[in-house]
């Protein structure tokens, strides 16, 4: 394949073929020409991620010819010729941009991936990682918060007021099989399932304070993982299954903690900052990403390196800004942000240099960003 060379200077990822190294990337030009229903649906989810950008045929660095007939569809790309059945719609746009994606990066793409969130109204929502096609998931007239999707896409815990308490829930995403997974006395929520999906950790007060314990996809065998006298609160699991980062108030002021599977091991991970919250594991296991409150109080998105402890502000001065969740690929996030007015869904690349809105008119919190089906 054909290496592109980016002009770039200081390093913070490398692609296989393009080299994405942020403090000063430039944007890779491309032009699609042919396929009048496909090629913007391409062209967007290229462009959201903040990678490639829209360039006319004379001056891009790449061309797409996409062309078609009543029994297939032909993506011509770096030489390359990728072939799909006919007839064209905006999943198969998504799945031809994740190839092209693939094709010039040599990693994998966010663009078969799916978002949950609750909405303004408390119900579950579904939506394509570009915003669009929201679906809702829950239509119980309660609160229903906190939404997480297990690691096969398949299934989405959340925490419902349907029993005037909140408990722990779990519906698949096609709103079959809504079962409880623990509707114990206080607070059930928080959920994060581990990556061979045999196990959920959670957040429960039955014994008089919030702490993290263990139990299996239905419920049972609990085991807990903090003790003491502090609060401890929104696990995530580590995409090895070996550790899960946690808040606690241990020293004082919420902040981000990591342990082992089994409880030991405790470490603290944040040291700047008196309020950091809702970690979430990156899928490549380097970064966990949360919301920390700075110094004028604002709430913004931040990352955190494990093993050095370095942290990266993403979003500044732009509203609040919380409750961020990482692609199935690492490379992006979502996050929910006040900055034009509501409560709309965002996404970004790592270092914040790229974001763009991708809902308008609807308020969500908490976002999930789940894998590529």
């Amino acid at each position: 394949m054909i290496r592109i060379s980016l002009f770039v200077l200081c390093a913070f990822w490398t692609f296989a073929h393009i080299k994405v190294e942020q403090a000063r990337f430039r944007p890779f030009q491309i032009s699609i020409t042919g396929q009048a229903e496909l090629c913007p649906i391409i062209l967007e989810d290229l462009e959201l991620s903040g990678v490639f950008k829209s360039a006319q045929p004379s001056s891009a660095e790449a061309q797409i010819e996409i062309s078609s007939d009543p029994q297939s569809i032909r993506v011509k790309a770096q030489n390359k010729l990728f072939r799909y059945q006919s007839p064209a719609s905006r999943q198969l746009a998504h799945r031809i941009a994740s190839d092209l994606y693939k094709l010039f990066t040599g990693e994998p793409a966010f663009f078969n991936s799916k978002i949950v969130a609750s909405n303004e109204k408390k119900q579950i929502i579904l939506l394509d990682f570009d915003g669009e096609n929201p679906k809702p998931i829950t239509t119980h007239p309660s609160i229903n918060i906190l939404p997480i999707f297990s690691p096969n896409g398949q299934e989405i815990a959340f925490t419902s007021y349907a029993r005037n308490n909140p408990d722990l829930y779990s519906i698949r995403t096609d709103r079959s099989h809504l079962r409880i997974l623990s509707n114990r006395p206080g607070i059930n929520s928080g959920a994060s399932f581990s990556p061979n999906e045999q196990e959920i950790a959670t957040t429960l007060s039955y014994e008089g304070k919030s702490d993290i314990y263990l139990m299996d996809t239905q419920g049972q065998n609990l085991r807990k993982l903090t003790s003491g006298f502090s609060i401890n609160t929104s696990p995530s699991f580590s995409p090895d299954g070996k550790q899960i980062a946690f808040v606690s108030n241990r020293s004082g002021n919420p902040q981000i903690y990591t342990m082992h599977q089994d409880g030991s091991h405790i470490k603290r991970i944040t040291w700047q900052g008196k309020y950091n919250q809702s970690p979430k594991w990156s899928p490549l296991g380097d970064q966990i990403v949360f919301t920390g409150r700075d110094e004028q109080k604002n709430f913004d998105v931040f990352l955190v390196n494990v093993q050095s402890g370095r942290v990266t502000r993403v979003t500044q001065d732009q509203g609040r800004n919380d409750e961020a969740s990482f692609a199935p690929n690492g490379r992006m996030l979502v996050f929910a942000s006040t900055r034009n007015g509501g409560r709309d869904l965002f996404i970004s690349n790592l270092d914040g240099t790229f974001q763009k809105q991708i809902t308008r008119g609807v308020q969500y919190w908490t976002p999930s960003w789940g894998p590529n089906l």
